[in-house]
């Protein structure tokens, strides 16, 4: 029999064989992450276990996925909840670095205890100094990288500060260490553009990951019906700003264009704002109501978490989509669904989103940070329609369909690897 810490699985049978995830976060795309790889194992009845360790938020906020796995009686589908009191213990440390090492325990805890062929860190980021530098992993394990920034001096004309020279050197030391342990396996990367450079770094897989994005069909009596339920005023430009409303996601510059528009501008377009306000960004209400009543601009505030089918109505009924993040390292899935509803974007030009933006020719980038420079790309956007290469779209969307992120994963956990 093979030991649990033996990276070849050649000699198990694919029966015997259980593939633990593993994600603390109940937010964002965590879940859906995991609804994906649920659904598949199901439909396609994959052989051995797969066991899936949250926390309890994601059990609270998530019944639906639990509800999912459990449906049938054939389903070898499994959760674990760590404990509230090891929850609590994570939410409430000192710092990054300590919160990061406690999760590194909870999972080296809790898979001593189930003993999975594999692993899977759903969200490796957050657990790299202790990859690095921690406990040895008690079984052969992988992990989805979402976030590398050392690359993006590619992107950018202006020279790296040594601060920024330093923290890209550091993240990549810090990468090949863990490239170097002898339990990691695969390297998924949710930018295309990294896997080169740190492919560099090691002979292991880096391997390329879809971001899975669901679009689902709409018709154009959903948009129409969505139009007149928001009450959008004939004639204007609809300028999309979609997902939690936070800082981070450039609300306040965007506010800040508005006020500095023509009045004869303003009355031409119309900001619709979709998702729920930031509990950290509370003031995001008090500054759009404060805007309604010195300008002509029609503001629309959806306070509210959007899901399902909804999602991609209010894509399609945009005119432009506005990805305006603040120095925002990492993809997007606004990218994903403002392309397949053939719709431009007005993105930051940083990092990966920037980069994104402009070779596949998406739409238009801006200094998201300069509230004259977006006023200015608002009002062009108006006269004249931003370009976009529908071709290019398209590819963006197949790219990341949920099918290319579930074979990836299933094919690293299947795979035989020889001794």
């Amino acid at each position: 029999m093979l030991s649990q810490c033996d990276l070849s699985v050649s000699t198990q049978s694919s029966s015997d064989r259980t593939f633990l995830l593993f994600d603390l976060s109940p937010r964002g795309h965590h879940p859906v992450y995991f609804k994906h790889l649920v659904k598949d194992w199901s439909q396609q009845q994959r052989p051995g276990c797969l066991h899936l360790v949250v926390s309890p938020a994601l059990v609270k906020n998530h019944p639906d996925l639990i509800a999912f796995s459990t449906e049938s009686t054939l389903s070898r589908i499994r959760f674990s909840s760590i404990t509230e009191a090891e929850y609590e213990t994570y939410l409430r440390a000192r710092s990054l670095v300590a919160k990061s090492f406690i999760e590194w325990k909870l999972f080296c805890r809790y898979a001593k205890r189930l003993n999975p062929t594999q692993a899977l860190l759903m969200y490796l980021d957050s657990l790299q100094l202790p990859l690095a530098f921690g406990e040895r992993s008690p079984c052969p394990v992988s992990g989805i990288y979402f976030r590398p920034s050392f690359h993006y001096h590619q992107f950018s004309a202006h020279p790296l500060s040594a601060k920024e020279q330093w923290r890209q050197w550091r993240q990549k030391a810090v990468l090949a260490r863990i490239l170097r342990r002898s339990q990691f396996k695969t390297l998924f990367c949710l930018d295309r553009f990294a896997v080169p450079e740190i492919q560099q770094l090691t002979q292991k897989p880096i391997l390329p990951l879809a971001d899975p994005v669901e679009v689902p069909a709409c018709q154009p009596a959903e948009v129409e019906a969505l139009r007149r339920k928001l009450q959008i005023l004939p004639d204007r430009h609809l300028f999309l700003l979609f997902g939690e409303l936070s800082g981070r996601k450039g609300v306040y510059q965007v506010l800040q264009a508005l006020k500095q528009l023509p009045i004869e501008t303003q009355s031409q377009l119309c900001l619709v704002l979709a998702g729920s306000v930031n509990e950290r960004d509370p003031e995001i209400r008090t500054e759009i109501e404060q805007l309604k009543q010195i300008t002509q601009a029609q503001i629309v505030l959806c306070d509210r978490y959007i899901k399902g089918a909804e999602v991609q109505q209010f894509f399609e009924l945009a005119d432009t989509v506005l990805a305006l993040y603040q120095k925002h390292v990492g993809m997007s899935s606004i990218l994903v669904h403002a392309a397949a509803a053939h719709k431009p974007v007005l993105s930051t030009n940083y990092g990966l989103m920037g980069a994104m933006t402009q070779q596949n020719q998406l739409g238009q980038t801006v200094d998201s940070e300069n509230p004259a420079a977006i006023a200015k790309a608002l009002q062009a956007a108006i006269s004249q329609p931003i370009f976009c290469k529908l071709s290019k779209m398209n590819q963006v969307v197949d790219e990341n369909r949920a099918d290319q992120f579930v074979s990836a994963l299933m094919s690293d956990f299947f795979v035989e690897v020889q001794p």
